[in-house]
C-alpha cells in the first residue's frame, strides 16, 4: 500500500489588526480660547482655535498674533479655523504654545541634537605623543 500523504501544516492564526494610535490629546481646552498665549518662534497673540487639524487630526492651536509674523489669516490648507488679519494667523502644534510667564502646557518639542563639542586648542589630538618640557 502507498504511504499516506503527510498532513499539511496547520495555518497560523491571523494576527489581529493593530489599532491606529489615538491622536495626542490637546492640553489646551476650548475654554482657553480668547486667552493670551506665546507661540515659540512667533511671539505673543490670542488663542482663537483649539482642536484637531482638518487633514491629519493632530491637535492644533490657532493663534492670532499681535504682529504680522504669521503664516495666514486663520485659514490653512483651504480650511478656515478662525478669522484674523492677513499674516497674523498661525496654526501651531500645542507644544509650541504657552501662557505668558509659564512653561509650555505640553511636552516641549525635541530640539535637534547639539553639535559635537569642539576640542580645546590646548587638547592634543587622540593618540598624539605629548612631552612636557619646562
Amino acid at each position: 500500500p502507498a504511504p499516506a500523504p503527510a498532513a499539511a501544516p496547520a495555518a497560523a492564526p491571523a494576527a489581529a489588526p493593530e489599532a491606529a494610535p489615538a491622536p495626542a490629546e490637546n492640553p489646551f481646552k476650548p475654554s482657553d480660547v480668547g486667552k493670551r498665549v506665546t507661540v515659540q518662534g512667533y511671539g505673543m497673540g490670542t488663542l482663537r482655535f483649539v482642536g484637531p487639524h482638518a487633514k491629519d487630526g493632530k491637535p492644533r492651536c490657532g493663534v492670532e498674533l499681535d504682529e504680522p509674523k504669521g503664516l495666514n489669516n486663520g485659514t490653512a490648507g483651504g480650511h478656515k479655523y478662525f478669522e484674523c488679519p492677513d499674516k497674523h494667523g498661525v496654526l501651531a502644534d500645542p507644544r509650541l504654545v504657552s501662557f505668558p510667564g509659564s512653561a509650555p502646557v505640553a511636552a516641549p518639542v525635541a530640539s535637534p541634537a547639539s553639535p559635537a563639542p569642539i576640542a580645546s586648542p590646548a587638547s592634543p589630538p587622540p593618540g598624539a605623543v605629548v612631552s612636557h618640557v619646562q
